[in-house]
């Protein structure tokens, strides 16, 4: 049997053909239980609009779509079960944005921007190849760097989001600083209401 995987925005998977024990593993795979639910029940509270499980999982008659980030997984679990997977990428690819790297530029702080270190050079390139990912390291480790060396080997529109003023200047410091090109810096919040390139 052979089977597509379509990625959207999610992964959509046809349920036609495929048996109830491999989709009761799928769903079983993105099921979790709520934590909400279980302090309540500590706590004595009897809630009822509280969901004891977390679906991260949709599904129709016909399909079932689980996380964009699933996808290797998803292919494995079913060629394990001899489901050949066809992978069919409909994901919107805008057009490129003009963004590169300035190496050799002074800095604010007074150092000379040279290059990446080698495991950022490494982690560009997994994240690229992959297409997803979540980028670890420490506190100075050069995330932001990393970040912004991914955006310029892509060159797709890109959305960064922060949870402080402060990382969302530091971005755009870094941005500012160690990038060239015509693509235009915007921002969401802190006052500003400006969509852009990135």
């Amino acid at each position: 049997m052979q089977k597509e995987l379509l990625i959207k925005n999610l992964i959509i998977l046809d349920k036609a053909g495929i048996n109830n024990d491999i989709l009761f593993d799928i769903k079983n795979r993105f099921t979790k239980r709520n934590p909400n639910y279980d302090m309540l029940k500590m706590g004595g509270i009897e809630e009822t609009q509280t969901e004891q499980f977390i679906k991260y999982y949709y599904e129709t008659e016909d399909k079932i779509a689980v996380p964009r980030g699933s996808g290797s997984w998803l292919r494995y679990f079913l060629e394990e079960r001899n489901i050949e997977v066809k992978v069919l990428d409909e994901r919107i690819k805008r057009p490129q944005i003009d963004i590169s790297l300035n190496f050799g530029v002074k800095c604010a702080n007074g150092k000379t921007f040279n290059d990446l270190y080698p495991y950022q050079k490494n982690a560009v390139q997994f994240l690229k190849q992959n297409q997803q990912g979540i980028l670890v390291a420490d506190c100075g480790g050069g995330k932001t760097l990393t970040g912004l060396a991914l955006m310029c080997e892509i060159k797709q529109p890109t959305l960064i989001l922060v949870h402080t003023g402060d990382l969302a200047n530091q971005w755009l410091k870094e941005i500012q600083e160690k990038t060239i090109g015509s693509a235009s810096v915007g921002m969401m919040g802190l006052g500003s209401d400006n969509i852009r390139d990135i």
